[in-house]
């Protein structure tokens, strides 16, 4: 879920961030999963990278990336299964 607040500024509200990798309900700090540590880590990453995201700038990549998604899909041709 992505909630835009006053101003520009986006937060980002992800709550699969606040689960384990792999799906152990126990996992924590104290009872990590094998991959625990590693996903801290990259937790910290992805937030910090969304965190300096504003609404402007991620309509306008989005906007880049629709455009050649459609350059690229229109340039297909269907074909039957």
């Amino acid at each position: 879920m992505i909630r835009v607040n006053e101003g520009d500024t986006l937060r980002f509200h992800l709550a699969s961030l606040d689960q384990c990798i792999i799906g152990f309900s126990g996992c924590n700090d104290n009872n990590p999963c094998p991959l625990h540590q590693q996903w801290s880590t990259a937790k910290q990453i992805i937030l910090e990278i969304l965190k300096s995201k504003n609404v402007a700038e991620l309509g306008e990549e989005i906007g880049i990336k629709l455009n050649y998604i459609k350059t690229v899909m229109g340039n297909v041709t269907p074909t039957n299964a």
